[in-house]
């Protein structure tokens, strides 16, 4: 799993428009990056008349509709997911994961903060994972300020401080939505455990990547 870094920001102060011109940049440099937005309340995908809406409506807790070129899931929560579990259901292959929001995440921000927006306060001027400030007005604060009209520049800096310098996970555990660090000595025994049983099963045969699940209820 890639690194996490959270745009951040008041509404109205322009994440989206951020996130949206810092994707083609990665992607000119080969990175694939994946995209997850927090919403406070409830939203819709669907729309009444479509066979997927009328499957939830009638009791489908998990509603997937998939073509040759993009798949979508629908699915009730019993109780919002975390960010780790997101990511690792959905995300688990991208070089970079940007979070729209996820302002209470424990996750590095960067927050957006643009010239003539009403609220003057930053999100994040408490918080210990705040790691710059993309703005188009001057500001002294104790991290590092960035240009909000030179999104390169922002590309620059999470390239970087996350991507030039990261080695890849080979391992991630996570117990009850939360996730678990591992010292060499773990990530190497799961990884030959979990390798050699899957292995050894017919359709498991050299597998590059192996993604486990186990409930209890």
């Amino acid at each position: 799993m890639g690194p996490v870094v959270s745009i951040v920001g008041t509404s109205g102060c322009g994440k989206t428009t951020l996130i949206c011109k810092l994707l083609p940049l990665f992607a000119e440099r080969g990175y694939r990056v994946a995209v997850i937005k927090h919403h406070d309340g409830d939203f819709a995908i669907d729309h009444e008349g479509k066979d997927t809406y009328r499957f939830a409506a009638t009791g489908a807790p998990t509603v997937m509709i998939s073509s040759p070129g993009k798949t979508a899931i629908v699915r009730r929560n019993a109780a919002e997911p975390s960010l780790d579990e997101l990511i690792a259901a959905f995300a688990p292959d991208a070089d970079l994961i940007l979070t729209e929001g996820f302002k209470h995440a424990d996750a590095p921000k960067i927050e957006v903060w643009r010239q003539g927006q009403p609220d003057e306060t930053f999100v994040c001027c408490d918080d210990p994972t705040w790691l710059a400030l993309v703005t188009d007005f001057p500001h002294h604060v104790d991290v590092p300020v960035l240009d909000l009209n030179w999104p390169e520049q922002v590309v620059d800096f999470i390239e970087n401080r996350f991507l030039k310098s990261a080695k890849p996970r080979r391992v991630q555990l996570l117990v009850n939505g939360r996730r678990i660090p591992l010292n060499a000595y773990v990530t190497d025994m799961l990884t030959g455990v979990v390798r050699g049983a899957v292995s050894s099963l017919r359709g498991g045969e050299q597998p590059d990547r192996i993604l486990l699940r186990i409930e209890e209820e």
